[in-house]
């Protein structure tokens, strides 16, 4: 089966034994819709405070590669 996100107006009209569903168009198989609430957080709004933090506790971020990729 399809294991990638289709975007509604990528999908088939369903016929036949599939009348009333939706289809991948690679698998001509029905898809299970989902759907989930998303937020957004605006990081460059608290880049100094972060920075700030993370300068107090240098272990915070874990491993120090991952700190370093993050502050650079």
């Amino acid at each position: 089966g399809c294991e990638e996100y289709k975007l509604p107006g990528e999908l088939l009209d369903g016929e036949g034994v599939y009348e009333g569903q939706k289809l991948c168009p690679i698998h001509k198989k029905p898809v299970e819709i989902l759907s989930e609430e998303n937020y957004f957080f605006k990081l460059s709004e608290y880049s100094e405070k972060l920075l700030a933090h993370y300068e107090a506790n240098p272990g915070f971020i874990q491993p120090e590669s991952a700190r370093n990729e993050v502050v650079n």
